[in-house]
């Protein structure tokens, strides 16, 4: 994602205090809504780089087990974007080309605007 400031969310046992974790540190808790959805916004924006984030929950007295990880890949570098243009052509509207590379994959058949 290129969206520095995260809310992660998830679902528990209803009305239970839900603990979010990165890398092992306690972030901060929400509770749970009566139908047992939950989300947290991350106090501070997230520098580009990989984050990983677990929760638990506490209801009644019981602590569930930590959830699996999910890891957030946070980029903020544009992508790579190269043409190739015939030169020779004498064409007024000649067909241009346009790669783009990206780490994460821009879905094939986006639109590229050159300007």
């Amino acid at each position: 994602t290129n969206d520095t400031t995260l809310t992660i969310s998830g679902t528990a046992t209803a009305s239970a205090m839900v603990i979010v974790y990165q890398a092992g540190v306690a972030l901060g808790t929400t509770t749970a809504s009566p139908m047992g959805t939950w989300s947290f916004t991350l106090a501070a924006a997230l520098a580009e780089g990989t984050y990983s984030f677990t929760a638990r929950a506490v209801s009644l007295g019981q602590t569930s087990p930590e959830s699996i990880a999910k890891l957030v890949q946070v980029d903020l570098t544009a992508p790579e974007v190269y043409l190739e243009i015939d030169a020779s052509t004498g064409d007024l509207s000649p067909r241009v080309y346009g790669y783009v590379f990206d780490a994460y994959d821009i879905p094939n058949g986006t639109q590229i605007r050159f300007d």
